[in-house]
């Protein structure tokens, strides 16, 4: 008969192999597989819609170098954050997008608002160059 209190669900997980390199960019999703934060929420409808996976620029080891030295300048200026975006000048290829201070807040037209570099990124796509 078994244990009818025992309900067993299936759930989407994201997996990071990169550990948290990536997952300021690429965001998360709810339990209903919404995304809610980064590349999840901007590209949600067409990550569903689609079934192809999305194919990102980001490179990782420049990432990574870049996210270190932001590190070291807060270490050394005390400063409240920093962030980097790098572009191919002629491909628009988003290289890498790294900040520090994602704890920090700013204040924009009266509302607090999170410090960091997906929102700079998410400005930068609806500029116009909508290449990752």
């Amino acid at each position: 008969m078994g244990d009818k209190s025992i309900k067993f669900e299936e759930q989407i997980t994201r997996v990071y192999p990169q550990q948290s390199l990536f997952s300021h960019i690429i965001g998360q999703i709810d339990d209903g597989n919404k995304g809610i934060s980064g590349i999840e929420k901007s590209f949600d409808f067409e990550l569903k819609k689609n079934n192809k996976p999305l194919k990102l620029t980001v490179d990782t080891d420049i990432q990574y170098l870049i996210r270190e030295e932001l590190k070291k300048s807060e270490e050394i200026f005390k400063n409240l954050g920093s962030a980097a975006i790098l572009m191919d000048i002629n491909s628009g290829e988003i290289l890498l997008v790294a900040g520090k201070g994602h704890e920090k807040y700013q204040q924009v037209n009266g509302d607090y608002l999170p410090f960091d570099d997906v929102t700079v990124l998410s400005q930068a796509l609806n500029e116009g160059n909508n290449q990752l």
